[in-house]
């Protein structure tokens, strides 16, 4: 009887024309208008694929017959005929126009399983990337829609936007799109939407995030910042000891936290070197059938084997291996047993001469694996002793500008002192009205030093938050941070060997550098090691026993001693050994490099002391200059007040004397906060840290530990 012949369907769909109930969007390109009549066939196809779907193929299947060599598209079809053979055929018509055909074939007969027809399915929608329909068609939903006249109700399954239609395509369920996270790209979604540049990217946008407003005042998220001339008091302010911030940000500063996992990996890469030197245990088991001519029984044996495998430190490998074989003939040959077992443990070592022999050789990876923790220890110390020193770095910059922001308005109140003696003077006759001008002058240039050091104030003290990192404290709190510890401003006795020596002893850079070459040196001797030949002894011995048990087999195995031994040497020399030479040839100026790294960083260190000393020296000594230049200056601004009483001096004369007295005092605390910097510079150059005796870094997991000294310097 002949087989029922497959049903064959033919869907087609024109890309000029859109779909019942969409338009084609102004901006909207031919190829996504395709994108869009693609989907839609898609979640139909999907939509299809129920049971009563599936039913009605099969009653069509057994009632159509196909017509080969024909294109019409039988009646009895429907959407959920299109279940495999799917391609798409690009048909040019004679408007110049583009239209798309999808055949499909449904090539099964009417007791076909449905397992089948679901891989089919998932074949047919994996053709078409999930990814590219989705964007294709959330772009054409970016641009506005145009007027468009009015269209026929569209079919319920059709009456979904471009981007409901992009969301159902692209997020994975759990049945039917199982199939096509098997076919999916290897890459990932956001992988193809990054490597998809959008133009976005290639333009340049203006920025419009402001507004003009009236009036003379910056307004800042909805409120007017007026020009203070005097120091507000209802601020948010936090007292802060040296000692403390020092502390929170050992506690809380991110770059250190993060700093302290590199020791912890590097820990376990020590681990991970030593377990070349793991014992192995293996196994095997295998069925073999032999059937050989008659009369010959059929043979079959079967065979499990246990082997370990102990790598030593000399670069030698012991092995022992038990192999157990149960034998079997069919049929079984007069006299012989039904079954028995065969052993034949062996043990074998093998141990080189030239080449990989030795421990040195073989506890390489491991002592360079141990030296580049060490390297990521000293690494690690020197970036947090940075920190820290940073920490001290932006306190005495935050206490200058507090400092300087206070002589600011002291000069501005002087300033309007001025003017009223000034006002009271002209009142009286005593000095022109011109003086009042020249007050009010003076008053404006305070006003806008007050401004210049307010902001300073503010960038500096934003730093200062930033390095603490404190909970509560962010960037942008209101909080004003008030630096409490008052300098140490007496002078110092340095003896620079004893710096320099300090130095080269302590500095972490300095041992980074000397772990270097260390690592260097094994790795010159590793390769020197490679351009031997290849020389090792072997040994194997073993025993064979045999059984009708598996344990009586094994313990004659054991009982006995070895019958069969081998033993030799075996040569391995490469001809030309060109890669061993490269190898040989690299490890040797690796080292030369680091050698020469090491004798550069050793001068820097050196030159790091000395600047460290002379740094000191100039702010001490700038410090004793503008003391000196304060008394100086204040003697000549109030006999300058006393001449303008006279009349003999101008109120712009008067404020210049007294402007001399700000900057002497701007300077003297700038000298006062470089000293305290230089100590701090100092301190780092030697490779220590200014204020404690230790500071205990403790791994991923646990928080840095304090421990003052009580002898350290603040």
């Amino acid at each position: 009887m002949r087989p029922p012949a497959p049903a064959v369907a033919r869907i087609e769909f024109s890309a000029t024309q859109p779909p019942p109930g969409e338009t084609r969007r102004r901006g909207q390109s031919q190829h996504q208008l395709r994108i869009r009549h693609a989907i839609e066939l898609l979640l139909r196809i999907r939509a299809a694929l129920t049971r009563d779907a599936v039913d009605q193929i099969n009653r069509s299947s057994q009632h159509a017959r196909p017509e080969r060599g024909r294109r019409d598209r039988p009646a009895n079809a429907s959407a959920a005929s299109v279940l495999s053979g799917t391609t798409f055929i690009h048909r040019p018509r004679q408007d110049n126009s583009a239209r798309h055909e999808l055949h499909a074939s449904v090539g099964m007969r009417a007791n076909a399983g449905r397992r089948l027809r679901f891989f089919l399915a998932a074949a047919l929608l994996a053709a078409v990337p999930a990814t590219t329909l989705a964007q294709d068609a959330a772009a054409a939903t970016e641009t506005p829609s145009a007027p468009s006249r009015e269209t026929p109700a569209p079919p319920p399954l059709l009456r979904r936007s471009a981007a409901d239609l992009a969301d159902e395509v692209y997020t994975p369920t759990p049945g039917l799109w199982f199939g096509l996270d098997l076919l999916r790209l290897p890459s990932g979604s956001y992988m193809r939407k990054l490597w998809r540049q959008r133009p976005e990217t290639r333009v340049i946008e203006p920025f419009t995030e402001y507004e003009k407003v009236s009036g003379d005042e910056i307004v800042i998220d909805g409120a007017p910042v007026p020009v203070v001339t005097i120091q507000p008091q209802d601020q948010k302010t936090l007292p802060l000891e040296l000692e403390e911030a020092r502390r929170a940000a050992l506690q809380h500063q991110l770059e250190i936290q993060a700093e302290l996992i590199n020791p912890a990996i590097a820990r376990a890469q020590v681990a991970e070197a030593w377990s070349r030197f793991d014992w192995i245990l293996s196994g095997e088991a295998s069925r073999n059938v032999s059937k050989p001519l008659a009369p010959d029984p059929k043979q079959t044996d079967e065979t499990g084997a246990l082997a370990l495998t102990v790598p030593l430190p000399t670069g030698a490998v012991a092995q022992v291996t038990v192999p157990l074989t149960k034998t079997r003939y069919n049929p079984v040959p007069a006299g012989a047993p039904a079954s028995f077992y065969t052993t034949s443990p062996v043990v074998s070592v093998t141990q080189p001469v030239l080449r990989g022999a030795g421990l040195r050789i073989n506890l390489a990876p491991i002592n360079r694996a141990r030296l580049s923790g060490q390297q990521t220890e000293a690494q690690t110390k020197l970036l947090i002793n940075n920190l820290l020193a940073n920490v001290d770095r932006a306190y005495w910059r935050l206490w200058a500008a507090q400092r300087e922001l206070d002589v600011r308005y002291e000069q501005f109140e002087l300033a309007q002192r001025q003017l009223a003696h000034a006002d009271r003077l002209a009142g009286a006759g005593l000095v022109p009205k011109m003086e009042i001008l020249r007050s009010r002058v003076g008053i404006a240039q305070r006003v806008n030093n007050i401004i210049v050091s307010t902001n300073n104030r503010r960038f500096l003290e934003r730093d200062f938050k930033r390095v603490l990192n404190m909970p509560g404290i962010g960037i942008d709190s209101p909080e004003v941070i008030l630096p409490n510890t008052p300098p140490e401003l007496e002078p110092l006795s340095l003896d620079t060997e004893k710096l320099v020596k300090l130095a080269l002893d302590a500095r972490m850079d300095l041992m980074i550098a000397q772990l270097q070459v260390a690592v260097a040196l094994i790795d010159k001797d590793v390769a020197r090691n490679q351009l031997l030949p290849d020389v090792s002894l072997f040994f194997e011995g073993s025993r064979t026993a045999f059984g009708l048990k598996s344990r009586d087999t094994l313990d004659q195995a054991d009982d006995g001693e070895i019958e069969n031994w081998a033993g030799g040497v075996r040569v391995s020399i490469p001809i030309g050994g060109i890669g061993s030479r490269a190898r040989m040839r690299q490890a040797s100026l690796r080292h030369v490099a680091s050698l020469n790294t090491l004798e550069q960083r050793k001068r820097i260190i050196i030159q790091d002391v000395y600047d460290a000393v002379d740094r000191v020296t100039q702010s001490w000594q700038q410090i004793q200059a503008a003391e000196e230049e304060i008394a100086m200056t204040q003697r000549i601004y109030e006999a300058e007040l006393q001449l303008f009483e006279r009349s003999i001096r101008t109120s712009t004369e008067v404020l210049d004397a007294a402007q001399f007295v700000a900057n002497a005092q701007v300077r003297h605390l700038s000298a006062v906060a470089e000293f305290q910097i230089a100590k701090v510079e100092l301190a780092y150059a030697t490779g220590a840290h200014l204020g404690y005796a230790r500071v205990e870094l403790v791994p991923h997991g646990g928080k840095p530990r304090l421990k003052p000294s009580p002898d350290a310097a603040p």
